[in-house]
């Protein structure tokens, strides 16, 4: 069999494919006493679930509703009715300078990413190479292979910064970033950042977001900001100061989904950008989807119209990840400190997501080493490694001292499972090696 180069990198055994199996395993297959810390998947959190059955159980019950939503292709931009009402909230709730031209839907947002990277990078009309720069790592799993081309990512190693004992934040590297895009800003076709970061939590300021976009306009790309946790909605931000906002500018094209609303299972992505940007994101739908699914906007029309888009993320969703943010922490330090003395630790501040960034400096091992001895000790997690897209040539240690932790799983299964990455994480240190 003959591939083409784009389809030769799909041929090649992926870690991060059996990452993804390792993760459906746990999550399917109840006969696997797996703790689940690894993956993306939401809470499951009943009063959303509860609101989720009342609105479709409205739509079963209203004559044709059902018919429509099964029965009728949406527009390959999305359903224009979802589109309308979210374009009025968007304008009237927050201000945005947006209309329905600036908005199209997607079957998921890493469908909105492969499209907007296929778009905005690789190989160009001129015979010319863009990449995405993203301004640091470690950043989204997600994005590593994404687009049509490989080599697809710039980034910048980040700065750090110690804010309490055993807790740290990275900082952009704004004086490297600037220097890369005097240098380069030929070749790169857009920034892109997540915010808050999937991993680490981390949430950029407003502040910070204004300086990317003004580093964006002075090479004349646009910045993307992949809001999938964020604002203004699922609202998944831990900012009791009320410091940071929701914003959409000209010149930034914002991602959106409904996944971490609880509505994984629909695949819905938003995106929000300048109308020629849209237009190419409907055509490029009309080619490989034909259409996009009906189940998501049908429900999220519903939640603007009944207003409760806004104050589900900010009375439920926000609480509710607040709480269990903290509960991790409390459980991760003391686990760390009872059971692994010799690991010298450090935890990312945790701003947002639902997810513990933890630094083991001193591990004899690599992290995708520790994966394998928590995958045998019942603990899935995911390794760092798979977080710095952009520096496969660079042999910074710090890739191999990390590990992913969701905290979206009960309590109890979250303290276990810190537990045994303590228990673990000593273990290695004693003895110098895995098994």
């Amino acid at each position: 069999m003959h591939w083409s180069r784009f389809g030769q990198r799909f041929t090649q055994s992926s870690g991060i494919l059996e990452l993804m199996q390792d993760l459906d395993l746990a999550l399917n297959q109840s006969d696997q006493d797996l703790l689940m810390l690894g993956g993306g998947n939401p809470c499951q959190i009943p009063e959303m679930e509860d609101l989720f059955r009342q609105i479709m159980q409205a739509i079963l019950n209203t004559f044709g509703s059902f018919e429509s939503l099964v029965g009728i292709y949406d527009h390959p931009g999305g359903d224009s009715e979802s589109i309308a009402h979210l374009a009025d909230f968007l304008s009237l709730e927050l201000g945005w300078p947006v209309s329905p031209e600036h908005i199209a839907l997607s079957n998921g947002s890493q469908h909105s990413f492969f499209n907007l990277f296929s778009i905005l990078a690789g190989e160009m009309e001129d015979g010319s190479f863009r990449r995405i720069l993203l301004p640091m790592c470690p950043e989204y799993i997600g994005y590593a292979d994404t687009g049509i081309h490989a080599g697809l990512f710039l980034t910048r190693r980040p700065a750090f910064e110690f804010s309490a004992p055993n807790e740290f934040i990275y900082q952009l590297p704004f004086g490297s970033l600037q220097q890369l895009c005097n240098a380069a800003g030929s070749s790169i076709g857009a920034l892109c950042v997540s915010r808050p970061a999937n991993p680490t939590g981390r949430m950029l300021a407003d502040a910070d977001v204004d300086r990317l976009l003004d580093l964006a306009k002075s090479i004349h790309v646009p910045l993307i900001v992949d809001g999938a946790y964020g604002l203004p909605f699922p609202g998944i931000v831990f900012d009791p100061a009320g410091s940071v906002q929701a914003v959409w500018r000209p010149g930034m094209i914002m991602t959106l989904s409904l996944s971490k609303f609880g509505l994984p299972g629909t695949r819905t992505g938003i995106v929000i950008a300048e109308p020629h940007i849209i237009t190419l994101l409907g055509r490029m739908n009309a080619i490989t989807n034909l259409a996009t699914g009906s189940l998501g906007p049908a429900l999220l029309s519903e939640l603007l119209q009944r207003k409760l888009l806004l104050e589900c993320s900010r009375n439920i969703i926000q609480p509710h990840y607040a709480a269990k943010s903290r509960q991790a922490q409390s459980a991760l330090h003391e686990a760390m400190q009872s059971r692994a003395p010799d690991v010298e630790y450090a935890v990312h501040q945790s701003q947002g997501a639902f997810f513990l960034w933890l630094w083991l400096r001193n591990l004899p091992v690599t992290t995708r080493v520790l994966y394998n001895e928590l995958k045998r000790s019942g603990v899935l997690v995911v390794p760092g490694e798979y977080y710095f897209p952009g520096m496969e040539e660079d042999d910074w240690q710090h890739k191999h001292e990390c590990i992913r932790i969701s905290f979206a799983q009960d309590p109890h299964t979250v303290a276990r499972g810190v537990e045994i990455i303590a228990q673990t994480a000593q273990r290695l240190v004693e003895t110098g090696n895995g098994r």
